[in-house]
């Protein structure tokens, strides 16, 4: 398997279990992150902008997995 196709995996079935979850407890409980939240709007069919799975997973992927995330460098 290659590393695209790993990386795809893992988040399919990050967001399956955010579904399951969602559809167990509600989409509107209190400790919502943004998977949830990205979810919700794939999922809404008056959504202004439609987002696919796939644009979900991209940015998951570039916000959550990318090392150069802002939250880790240092300015000083």
């Amino acid at each position: 398997m290659d590393v695209t196709m790993g990386y795809d995996k893992l988040l399919e079935g990050m967001l399956k279990q955010h579904e399951e979850r969602a559809e167990r407890e509600g989409w509107d409980r209190e400790d919502k992150d943004l998977m949830d939240i990205l979810l919700k709007a794939y999922q809404d069919d008056k959504a202004e902008v439609k987002i696919s799975r796939t644009h979900v997973k991209a940015f998951l992927l570039v916000s959550d997995f990318n090392p150069l995330n802002f939250q880790t460098i240092s300015c000083f």
